[in-house]
């Protein structure tokens, strides 16, 4: 990072917690391979928690012999190593950890003093706010220390609660809190500065995929490292924010007796991911003004409701334009990954005084397993004459789609206008290309007094999806299985499904099944 760029707010949990904090005081990043020595490391495992790994470690492997052997004699054995055991077994029950905090909160009371979040200036905090996340077992909830949450609390206390892995070391008790390490419930914070007023940048140590093993202390391995990231990748980024990841290969969180290898490894993979940086993109010498929402799906679902209910007012009767006359050709090319694009080509005219103010695209008539911000339609229209302003309005499993304003409203002086909107959906034909049978649709509802209506589908199938698919609808229409068409030198199906003009009442749906022979 260059020297001109100041941290304004630094925080993280676990190990995280520890380099988040020694920034915070001023360490310079240069002086952090001081803190990565080999005899720091061990030094925080004391002897007796040493000796109980030991014990248990043999019996471990003592256990796992007499499974492999099925042999009397090496079940006795690994019995009596088990009952000889059960003081270290109770004391890691008792205690919750195989190892005492002594040695390491020596060492964190060592670097950070009497340092409180609320101190602030040269040999205290040099940043506006150190944020450090621990994990309370009683209420399975986060604890997060900050100048606002916490203000009075030493910011030792706050680091030794965040870095206590769970049974590896024991918990810190505060009644009525028991604090353990912060990636319990989340390794990578992120969301720690999802309202900052500057942009962030997070860097995230990520190992090699996990080679999870299922036998003796490997399974505990894979158990606590799982345990240390699995909910991090459940959890989207915060907006406005700059992941940045550092591989670690295979020297993970838990691993203690550190080699001068490992630590050369783990300063170039971050020197390395450093460099990658933008930082003067990533930078600004003045606070940015930015939206945040905590409460952005009950936002996103008063815009649906609110969009939905504007649509329904100028669909009354009262509104309707006294003539109307749509005309539709709707193209969907089926991939051979069960991906979709839809090509829907409207002509509209409305005749009479009163204009048509707006018309709904629905997606999906069964559930989908997309969301409506996998869709991102592209509508275009041909003309000076209006314009269109396109607005979500349904995001149901059953039920997606969008309603089009026309600004301004529609009326006989436009004439005929034409209109294109265009999709892509992951996904959107997986059952098909399973041998499910699936559907393609089309509905409209009576948007005139006198609506005219008339549909033509135009169905393009990967020839590579090797299913016999045949079409059945269940309204009026002739059906053509015309000459395969090359799109991207691929081969496609085609078949076409046409009604008639005809006057249409109410709501109306045009399916097209597509069933697996």
């Amino acid at each position: 990072m260059p020297a001109h760029i100041k941290i304004r707010a630094v925080g993280g949990t676990s190990a995280g917690a520890v380099v988040a904090a020694l920034l915070a005081i001023g360490t310079q990043p240069s002086a952090l391979q001081e803190y990565l020595k080999p005899e720091i490391f061990k030094g925080f495992l004391s002897d007796a928690g040493n000796k109980r790994f030991g014990r248990l470690k043999e019996i471990a492997q003592k256990v796992g012999q007499a499974i492999h052997d099925q042999s009397s004699r090496s079940a006795i054995s690994a019995a009596w190593s088990l009952y000889r055991a059960n003081k270290d077994i109770k004391d890691i029950v008792d205690k919750r950890g195989l190892y005492d905090t002594g040695k390491l909160s020596k060492w964190v009371y060592e670097v950070f003093g009497d340092r409180r979040f609320t101190d602030k200036g040269p040999n205290k905090l040099e940043v506006d706010d150190l944020k450090i996340v621990a994990a309370d077992l009683k209420t399975g909830s986060y604890k997060k220390y900050s100048i606002t949450d916490s203000p009075e609390q030493l910011v030792a206390d706050a680091v030794i609660a965040s870095i206590c892995i769970p049974i590896l070391f024991e918990p810190v008790r505060k009644d009525p809190e028991v604090l353990v390490d912060g990636g319990l419930l989340s390794n990578f914070p992120s969301y720690l500065f999802e309202e900052s007023k500057y942009p962030t940048i997070g860097f995230c140590l990520k190992d090699d995929e996990a080679q999870n093993e299922t036998n003796g202390f490997g399974y505990l391995k894979s158990l606590l490292t799982t345990m240390l990231t699995a909910h991090d990748k459940i959890r989207s980024p915060a907006n406005y924010f700059k992941l940045i990841p550092i591989t670690t290969k295979d020297v993970l969180s838990t691993k203690f007796d550190l080699t001068a290898g490992d630590i050369k490894y783990l300063l170039d993979a971050g020197r390395i991911a450093a460099s990658g940086v933008d930082w003067e993109e990533h930078t600004s010498a003045r606070a940015i003004v930015r939206h945040f929402d905590k409460r952005p799906h009950e936002a996103l679902d008063f815009v649906l409701e609110s969009t939905s209910q504007l649509f329904d007012t100028y669909s009354q009767p009262s509104y309707k334009p006294e003539d109307f006359d749509e005309v539709i050709e709707m193209t969907t090319i089926i991939h051979e990954d069960g991906s979709s694009d839809t090509v829907l080509k409207n002509s509209y005219q409305v005749l009479g005084e009163k204009p048509l103010f707006c018309t709904r695209i629905t997606l999906n008539s069964v559930p989908r397993e997309h969301s409506i911000l996998d869709v991102k339609p592209n509508v275009t229209h041909q003309g000076d004459g209006f314009n269109l302003i396109t607005l979500p309005a349904k995001n149901l499993p059953n039920e997606k789609g969008y309603v089009l304003f026309f600004s301004p409203p529609l009326d006989k002086a436009v004439g005929k206008c034409n209109w294109q909107w265009t999709t892509h959906i992951p996904d959107d034909f997986k059952k098909l290309i399973s041998g499910e049978d699936d559907v393609i649709f089309y509905r409209t509802k009576q948007r005139a007094h006198i609506h005219h209506f008339m549909i033509e589908f135009v169905v393009l199938i990967d020839e590579r999806i090797t299913s016999d698919i045949a079409v059945e609808t269940e309204f009026a229409c002739t059906v053509k299985h015309e000459a395969a068409v090359s799109l991207n030198r691929i081969s496609y199906r085609k078949i076409v499904i046409s009604t008639e003009r005809s006057q249409i009442f109410a709501t109306n749906e045009f399916r097209v099944k597509l069933l697996v022979r």
